[in-house]
């Protein structure tokens, strides 16, 4: 019996697999970085309104760390079908 997915034609990229994986990576590594950066924002927001000053230090932490949790949930599920 034919599925849907085998009937239905599906579109084909022209770029290489490399150049698709290299896309999806810059595509995480903007999103990490870019969560990390909001997220700081709202730390440092949140602090200031409740009278707490957080060290550049500590923001800097929290923000790379943000990043990598990020970064290592998302490329394994961004990268699974082009492997």
């Amino acid at each position: 019996m034919n599925s849907a997915s085998q009937t239905v034609a599906q579109p084909r990229t022209l770029a290489s697999p490399k150049a698709q994986i290299a896309s999806r990576i810059a595509g995480v590594a903007f999103a990490s970085v870019f969560s990390g950066l909001i997220w700081v924002g709202m730390i440092s927001l949140a602090g200031s309104l409740l009278g707490r000053a957080f060290t550049p230090l500590a923001l800097a932490s929290a923000g790379c760390a943000i990043t990598m949790f990020v970064a290592a949930v998302c490329v394994p599920l961004m990268l699974r079908d082009a492997v």
